[in-house]
C-alpha cells in the first residue's frame, strides 16, 4: 500500500471515529470522557482534512475550488524556467564544472585511460571505420570526387606547385621517407609468398633448360645427391635478397645513396620531363579512373591488428594504418600524449563555455514535453510520499492539539481563568 492510500485510510478511520464519538456524546452519554474523545477526534479530523485540502491543492482543484489551487499546473512555466535556471546556473554552472574538471585532473585520467585501453581503441577504430564505410554511397562518393576534381584539384595540380611541394617534402624528410620505403620493401620481401615465387621461377627455368634427355638425367643425378635442390636454392636466394634489401637501411650504403641522388635529380628536372606531370594529371583525373579508384577503395580487404582479424574495406585499412601509426607514436611519447590530453581538456572547457546554455535548453525542452498531468505525476513520483506523510501527520498532530486544548479548557480555563474573567466584565 502506498502512502497516499495509507493517508486516505487513516482519514477514513478518523472520520468513522468522529461519527461514532458524535453519536456517543450527543445521543448516548455526555460526560468528561466522551467530551475528551470527541474533542480529540474532531481536532484530528480537522487536521487531516486541512492537510488533504492543502496537498491536493498542489496538484489540482479540491472540491472544484479554484482559489489558489492547482498550483503546479497553474505555475507550470515558472516551475520549468526556475528548474532550468537552477540547474544551469547553480547545480551545473560553468564554474562548478570547470572546478570539478580541474580538481579531478581530467587530462591525466584521459592519458591513463588511453594507455590502458590503446588496443581496444585501435580495434574500436577499425570497427567505426568499417561501419562508416559501409554506410557510404559509392555513387555519391564518386560524384563528390569528380566535383572536387573540377573545383580544386585541377587548379591546385600545377607543375611548378607540385614540384615545389615534392622537393620541399623530400629535402626535409628524405631520409625518413627512404626508411619508410625500405621498411615496406623489407616486410614485403620477408613474406613467404616471395620465397614461393622464387621457387616457382627456378622450377620454370629448370624445366625450360633441361628439355634434353641427357640434361634431365644429369639434373636427376644432382638432385638425388643433394647437389642441386631447388627448394634449398630458393631459400638461400631469398635470404640473400632479404639481406641485400636490409643493407639499404644503412645511411652509408652505396645503393641507398645512389637511389637518394636519383630521386633528387628526378625532382629537380620534374618540370622539364616532357610534361609528365600534366600527362599524369590528365590520366588520373579521368572520370573512369576516378570510378575505378573509388571501387578499389571499397573492395573487401583483410585487416589485421595483433590477434584481432576482420574483413573490411580497403579504405578502412588505409585509414586505420594512418591512424594506428600516429596513435602509436603519440601513446609512446609521454610529452606528446600529455599535450594531446591537455588540448582535449581545453577543448572540453571551450565547448563548455560556448555551449553551456544547451544544459538549460535541454531541461526546458524536456520538461516542456510534460503536460499538466505528466508534470503532476513526475513531481508526485519524487516527493509524493513525503507530501502524503504530511496528511498523516496532520491527523496525528491535530489529535494531539485537540487533547492539549481539552486539558487546558477543562482543568485550567474553566475552573480558574473563566471565573476571573467574568468578575472583570
Amino acid at each position: 500500500m502506498n502512502y497516499k492510500n495509507k493517508a486516505n485510510v487513516i482519514l477514513g478511520i478518523v472520520s468513522a471515529f468522529f461519527i461514532f464519538s458524535f453519536i456517543l456524546k450527543y445521543y448516548i452519554v455526555n460526560n468528561a470522557y466522551t467530551d475528551f474523545i470527541f474533542t480529540v477526534i474532531k481536532a484530528a479530523l480537522v487536521g487531516g482534512i486541512a492537510d488533504w485540502f492543502a496537498i491536493t491543492a498542489i496538484y489540482r482543484k479540491p472540491l472544484g475550488i479554484s482559489f489558489h489551487t492547482a498550483l503546479i499546473p497553474r505555475n507550470r512555466k515558472k516551475i520549468i524556467e526556475a528548474t532550468a535556471v537552477f540547474v544551469e546556473n547553480e547545480l551545473l554552472s560553468k564554474e562548478a564544472i570547470k572546478s570539478k574538471m580541474e580538481k579531478n585532473n581530467i587530462a591525466n585520467k584521459i592519458s591513463e585511460n588511453i594507455i590502458n585501453n590503446k588496443d581496444s581503441i585501435n580495434i574500436k577504430t577499425i570497427k567505426l571505420l568499417n561501419e562508416y564505410a559501409e554506410k557510404l554511397d559509392r555513387d555519391k562518393v564518386k560524384e563528390k570526387v569528380k566535383k572536387l576534381k573540377t573545383k580544386y584539384l585541377q587548379e591546385f595540380y600545377d607543375e611548378k606547385r607540385i614540384k615545389c611541394v615534392l622537393s620541399c617534402i623530400y629535402n626535409k624528410d628524405g631520409e625518413k621517407i627512404l626508411d619508410d620505403i625500405f621498411d615496406f620493401l623489407i616486410n614485403s620481401v620477408k613474406k613467404h609468398e616471395v620465397q614461393e615465387y622464387i621457387y616457382e621461377v627456378m622450377a620454370k627455368l629448370k624445366e625450360e633448360n633441361t628439355r634434353g634427355f641427357i640434361a634431365r638425367i644429369g639434373i636427376s643425378i644432382f638432385e638425388a645427391s643433394d647437389s642441386v635442390n631447388l627448394r634449398e636454392a630458393s631459400r638461400i636466394f631469398h635470404d640473400e635478397l632479404l639481406k641485400g634489401v636490409r643493407k639499404l637501411k644503412n645511411p652509408k650504403d652505396y645503393y641507398r645513396n645512389k637511389i637518394n641522388t636519383e630521386i633528387k635529380l628526378y625532382l629537380d628536372n620534374l618540370d622539364s620531363q616532357d610534361n609528365k606531370l600534366e600527362k599524369f594529371k590528365n590520366y588520373i583525373f579521368k572520370d573512369e579512373n576516378i570510378e575505378k579508384f573509388v571501387d578499389k577503395m571499397f573492395t573487401k580487404s583483410k585487416i589485421v591488428f595483433k590477434d584481432y582479424e576482420t574483413e573490411g574495406y580497403f579504405v578502412s585499412k588505409v585509414l586505420f594504418k594512418l591512424f594506428s601509426d600516429v596513435f602509436e607514436e603519440v601513446v609512446s611519447d609521454n610529452e606528446k600524449l600529455s599535450k594531446l590530453c591537455e588540448r582535449v581538456e581545453k577543448a572540453a572547457v571551450d565547448i563548455l563555455e560556448e555551449k553551456h546554455y544547451i544544459i538549460g535548453k535541454f531541461i526546458r525542452d524536456t520538461l516542456n514535453e510534460f503536460d499538466d498531468k505528466k508534470l503532476n505525476e513526475f513531481i508526485d513520483d519524487k516527493v509524493g510520499s513525503d507530501l502524503q506523510w504530511i496528511r498523516i501527520n496532520g491527523s496525528v498532530v491535530g489529535g494531539f492539539v485537540g487533547m492539549l486544548l481539552f486539558v487546558i479548557m477543562k482543568f485550567i480555563y474553566n475552573p480558574f481563568l473563566a471565573p476571573q474573567i467574568r468578575n472583570i466584565f
